[in-house]
């Protein structure tokens, strides 16, 4: 396995969505649904008490993914990509292909899928979580995006302050 510095993914074939959304491929007839889910959740939250931070890259069966939480939990957050991302385990990740299923991934690829989007990078890829926005390579999501309500002086959604000051 290629040595990375850390927030780094190597170069590949990646799935960017919550990972409670991706079909993970069985390895034998002991794998369900839910023991990978479970195996996933214990693989991430190990190494969130390692580092104590948001955003980490960790190994799920032998293969290195990136996991952030995001600002709010679950929504629908949009990308500089133009897609909508649907959360509903209050993460965002960047997951190889290669531990998913491959039927799912074909699907993927054809637009069958909402919430999901399927990427190749050429290079190495950053990902990190910074004020409210998880990065996964070219593609940033913004998970605390400004309420357009919001009145530009204080950040307050009722003020009704003509005259405010912040």
């Amino acid at each position: 396995m290629e040595t990375l510095r850390e927030g780094y993914l190597p170069k590949g074939k990646y799935l960017i969505s919550d990972p409670c959304y991706i079909q993970y491929s069985k390895r034998d007839k002991a794998d369900t649904d839910n023991s990978i889910w479970s195996d996933f959740c214990d693989a991430l939250h190990k190494k969130e008490r390692e580092t104590n931070r948001n955003g980490v890259v960790f190994d799920f069966r032998g293969y290195e993914l990136f996991v952030s939480g995001t600002a709010h939990g679950d929504g629908s957050y949009c990308g500089n990509n133009g897609e909508i991302y649907g959360v509903d385990a209050g993460i965002l990740g960047c997951v190889p292909v290669e531990v998913a299923d491959p039927d799912f991934v074909q699907e993927v690829k054809e637009g069958k899928k909402s919430y999901i989007t399927y990427h190749e990078f050429d290079s190495e890829i950053e990902c990190y979580y910074d004020e409210g926005k998880v990065v996964m390579g070219s593609v940033e999501i913004d998970t605390d995006p400004p309420d357009p309500d919001a009145c530009p002086e204080c950040g307050y959604i009722d003020c009704c302050d003509e005259d405010c000051e912040g």
